[in-house]
Formats: C-alpha cells, sequence, structure tokens
C-alpha cells in the first residue's frame, strides 16, 4: 500500500494576500508538525523557497 498524499493549495504564499497567506503559511506548519510518518504533504505554490520544511514543495509556474 502506498503512502497517502495531502496536497494543499498554497499558491497565496509570497503574494502579499495578509489574511490568506498568513492562513495557509499556519496551515502548513501545523500540519508538518503533526504530520505522522504515514502521510505525505505537498504544497502546491509559485514559491517552494516559502513552504515549510516538512512539507514537500510542487512548484506552480504560472505567471497570473
Amino acid at each position: 500500500m502506498s503512502t497517502p498524499l495531502v496536497v494543499v493549495d498554497a499558491d497565496v504564499l509570497g503574494r502579499q494576500r495578509t489574511g490568506d497567506e498568513t492562513y495557509v503559511r499556519s496551515l502548513l506548519r501545523e500540519l508538518a508538525a503533526a504530520a505522522a510518518t504515514d502521510l505525505r504533504l505537498a504544497a502546491i505554490t509559485r514559491r517552494p523557497d516559502l513552504v515549510p520544511e516538512g512539507i514537500e514543495a510542487v512548484e506552480l509556474p504560472a505567471r497570473s
């Protein structure tokens, strides 16, 4: 059986959308801290450098 993958839309990271960005950043940090070893976590974003440690960054190359 393969490890389940949970993917979060984190495109707001680095987009200066204060409340949305703060919420997603906090959500990713908490998920990384609480993640079990039998769960993979990924975040889809234009700014993989802003994804917290413990979360797999999936770059979304988009302009607009």
